[in-house]
């Protein structure tokens, strides 16, 4: 499923989350023009321990205490048992400096 329907709850905390060196991100230089924008990936994975029906996957940070959502991303859902694993793809375009 893929969704248009983006909502990024705290810009500048999206941005350094992107900035840092992580395992989770795969990072690359694409040149549009003589623009150059930074393509991230990262890929998420969640085996769902109760059936429902998921509308949204989320990106988020922790301090260890509290978790704070930065970006979600909302479509129609579909519906999940327990045990089910869902992987989310995430791909994120920036300009690089």
């Amino acid at each position: 499923m893929e969704t248009h329907q983006i909502t990024i709850t705290d810009l500048a905390k999206l941005n350094l989350l992107l900035d840092q060196k992580s395992p989770l991100f795969e990072k690359s230089i694409v040149t549009n023009g003589d623009q150059k924008f930074e393509v991230i990936k990262a890929t998420d994975i969640e085996v769902h321990t109760s059936g429902t029906i998921v509308s949204q996957n989320m990106m988020s940070v922790t301090d260890g205490k509290h978790s704070q959502v930065l970006a979600v991303a909302d479509h129609d859902g579909y519906p999940v048992v327990p045990g089910d694993k869902v992987t989310a793809y995430w791909t994120l375009v920036r300009s690089a400096s």
